[in-house]
């Protein structure tokens, strides 16, 4: 009986039994991608974990790890929080307020913003642009200057999260190739509980999984608030403004979908798998 080792890249999914408590161990969907595989193919699967939270620091740590350590696999997760750091999300969000109460701004304190809100507004109009979706996310509030000026923030801040990321998936794509490890990426889940940061994990996860197919790597879709038989993949929370995380439903899904790239691809040594 083979063993093989897969080094999991990711945030507080993978642990998330541990750091939220909202879901059991079991029920992860590493741990039910080890159970299953071992039903179906009789192939034992030792996961490390290795989580981060900076975009900019991860490649060297994922390359300290494998320089020093056996793998045959790596899982590498896109993760949406990293996404809202490198656009500043929560610090554009929080000065919301101080827009509200603030004139000065209102008034066209800067020439550039007011040139941005007409380029916003012709944007609108166009329904294959970005910004048109998001408009519809946030229906007629779009219109209003605080909710435009936290709008022009974010749009400033993406163009060069989504480039920082990608060099970060281009990174991890080169080391695996050149030490021959095969490598998976797993896509960004949604944000069921904001229409618009969910509007932006759905803007990032397209980026990905366009860019990742051009490198001919493989992308795992995992974004959605529904699975096939639509249901919904997410722990139920109280309050909207709670983090949402995945459910054992929703686990179970990437656990499936995963298992299906790993067998299908041989990404663990086809010969491993019995015909």
């Amino acid at each position: 009986m083979s063993t093989k080792k897969i080094l999991i890249i990711s945030g507080c999914m993978a642990v998330q039994a541990k750091v939220k408590g909202n879901i059991k161990e079991s029920e992860l969907y590493h741990n039910v991608l080890k159970e299953e595989i071992f039903k179906s193919h009789r192939l034992i699967i030792e996961s490390t974990i290795l989580t981060y939270a900076d975009v900019k620091n991860c490649s060297e740590k994922v390359k300290d790890y494998c320089d020093s350590n056996d793998i045959d696999l790596i899982l590498f997760q896109i993760r949406t929080m990293d996404f809202f750091a490198l656009m500043n999300y929560k610090k554009v969000y929080k000065r919301l307020d101080f827009v509200e109460n603030n004139s000065a701004i209102e008034q066209g304190e800067s020439k550039n913003i007011i040139e941005k809100y007409r380029k916003i507004k012709n944007q609108m109009r166009e329904k294959n642009s970005w910004i048109f979706r998001v408009s519809k996310t946030v229906k007629k509030n779009i219109l209003r200057p605080p909710i435009l000026f936290l709008l022009i923030c974010l749009i400033l801040n993406k163009k060069k999260a989504l480039y920082t990321y990608k060099n970060l998936v281009l990174e991890i794509s080169k080391y695996s190739d050149q030490n021959k490890i095969p490598v998976l990426f797993l896509g960004a889940t949604s944000r069921p509980n904001s229409h618009l940061e969910d509007t932006l994990a759905k803007h990032l996860n397209d980026f990905m999984l366009e860019y990742v197919n051009s490198i001919n790597k493989i992308y795992i879709d995992i974004f959605g608030k529904y699975d096939s038989n639509n249901n919904y993949k997410f722990v139920h929370t109280k309050k909207s403004i709670e983090k949402p995380n995945l459910s054992e439903i929703g686990h179970l899904e990437a656990a499936r979908k995963v298992k299906i790239h790993i067998v299908n691809t041989g990404n663990l040594i086809k010969s491993e798998f019995p015909k």
